[in-house]
């Protein structure tokens, strides 16, 4: 076991609260920057199904290679983002990196999602999220991305309303830690995320009473093996819990942000 169980605990006390209120704890899963079959990917993809969790994972259109397509056609718990378009950063010297931000025409952005978009066409279990590279975008794009197909759009942290019928559905907690090791964030800091969102969301649930999905998020081509061990340790937790429920990421897009 990674970590110790007083690491774990947050999770465990929270998940018994949730059990307590006979509601499900309801999590989704991304995986970001895919382009190519490779031993990550794979051993990720293993993990989805080992588990039975449903995997978003955002590939990038422009170097996305027919074997990648051909390698998720028999990973059926995988459905398929787009994750810009190039993936490259289009923002001023000093500013945060950006792909789609406001530093370029919307006209050009819009054009260069659509072409992302067909480019993807020939991926099985294609759903219509953006997911935008760094997770930042300029929000004024929002209703060209709805008129063009999409559904969704998914970045990082607290979700921001947008103009329907595009909604925002984003992960709210990343096992890496970018701004220091660039590896695993921890067991302690990534379990008291974990636990902090799921009582947010039990305490904030929906008009209708549906609990907010909690988005965890990854990235296999930089995990290290810290990495690697905290999602099976996580995911042999929660499989043995029968109020926790795992979405695939156009099930998680139905459930409204905290109001």
């Amino acid at each position: 076991m990674i970590g110790n169980i007083d690491e774990w605990r947050p999770l465990d006390v929270e998940l018994d609260a949730w059990a307590a209120t006979g509601r499900p704890a309801t999590f989704w899963w991304r995986d970001d920057d895919a382009v190519e079959p490779t031993p990550a990917l794979d051993r990720m993809l293993a993990l989805s199904q080992r588990f039975a969790v449903p995997l978003g994972l955002a590939v990038i259109p422009a170097k996305a290679t027919s074997a990648l397509a051909e390698r998720l056609h028999s990973a059926p718990t995988v459905d398929v983002l787009q994750h810009g378009f190039t993936h490259q950063n289009h923002a001023n010297p000093g500013e945060r990196a950006a792909e789609f931000g406001p530093q370029r025409p919307i006209d050009v952005c819009l054009a260069e999602q659509s072409d992302g978009w067909r480019i993807l066409d020939g991926f099985s279990r294609r759903v219509p999220i953006f997911v935008p590279p760094w997770n930042r975008y300029d929000r004024a794009l929002a209703a060209g991305f709805s008129s063009q197909g999409m559904k969704v759009i998914s970045a990082f942290g607290n979700a921001n309303r947008l103009p329907s019928p595009i909604v925002e559905c984003n992960c709210d907690v990343d096992i890496i830690s970018w701004r220091t090791t660039r590896g695993f964030a921890g067991v302690a800091k990534t379990v008291t995320k974990l636990a902090d969102h799921l009582q947010a969301s039990r305490m904030n649930s929906n008009a209708d009473g549906s609990p907010v999905v909690t988005g965890l998020l990854s990235h296999h081509l930089v995990h290290d093996e810290d990495c690697w061990s905290f999602l099976i340790e996580l995911f042999s937790r929660l499989q043995d819990r029968s109020t926790v429920h795992w979405v695939r990421p156009m099930d998680a897009a139905r459930r409204p942000p905290i109001t």
